[in-house]
């Protein structure tokens, strides 16, 4: 499985230049020179950088999560935030950036540890057998895409086709990937007012494919609160279905 996985990791090495994409990494060249040669500062770091898988693979990957894009890893160390990412790019982690330091991680797993109260296993199966990315790889920070990205999209019609370009990829390689893994249970996060969240994958349907697929809450959200029942609901549609 992990072979087949990191042909994508090659693949998207291999487009991901300024040669198909110019005006993205004109856009990257001119944002990123306020960084200077450090590469951040105290709010945020260069853009650029991407991450495919968010986690190691378990052995026997029950769920894989799927959230939208990429956020600071590390909020409040833009520095190490930054060498994260830098890490991420590069291969499969060897660890489970879900129960690291960044806002969508605390509160997912905050989520998580009020089920463990009354369901250990289904909290186990959501830890510990868990596979996590991002429906569109790029690191964009808080907002997707970034506010200067946004307005500089505004401007340049070649640049908001690149950007379109990037994102219609990592949607069909991050379906391609969950496919590869084959686990039993799909959660995908989102917002009902957010028409380009993880909902739009697998043609946003809960059904059609041999796994399992919930639409849930992004953890990071007003309706977070749904994710107690949500979660449960999940691995008892999994468990149905094994």
């Amino acid at each position: 499985m992990e072979k087949e996985i990191l042909k994508y990791y090659s693949k998207f090495r291999e487009i991901y230049n300024e040669e198909n994409y110019p005006e993205w990494f004109k856009f990257l060249k001119y944002h990123n020179m306020q960084f200077g040669k450090k590469g951040y500062n105290n709010q945020e770091h260069e853009l650029g950088h991407y991450a495919i898988l968010q986690s190691s693979i378990p052995k026997n990957p029950i769920v894989v999560m799927v959230g939208k894009n990429n956020s600071w890893f590390i909020p409040k160390n833009m520095e190490k935030s930054l060498e994260a990412v830098k890490c991420l790019e590069k291969n499969i982690p060897d660890q489970d950036w879900l129960a690291k330091e960044s806002n969508f991680a605390n509160r997912l797993n905050s989520q998580i540890n009020k089920i463990s109260a009354i369901d250990p296993e289904a909290a186990d199966i959501l830890v510990n057998k868990r596979v996590g990315m991002n429906r569109f790889w790029l690191q964009t920070g808080d907002k997707c895409p970034h506010d200067k990205l946004k307005e500089a999209m505004d401007e340049n019609y070649k640049l908001k086709s690149e950007w379109f370009a990037l994102k219609k990829i990592c949607h069909k390689w991050t379906e391609d990937i969950i496919r590869t893994i084959n686990p039993g249970l799909v959660i995908l996060f989102g917002r009902r007012n957010d028409n380009d969240c993880a909902w739009n994958l697998f043609d946003k349907r809960e059904d059609g494919e041999k796994f399992v697929i919930k639409h849930c809450p992004h953890p990071v959200g007003p309706n977070n609160g749904e994710n107690f029942n949500k979660f449960q609901e999940a691995i008892k549609d999994w468990k149905k279905k094994i």
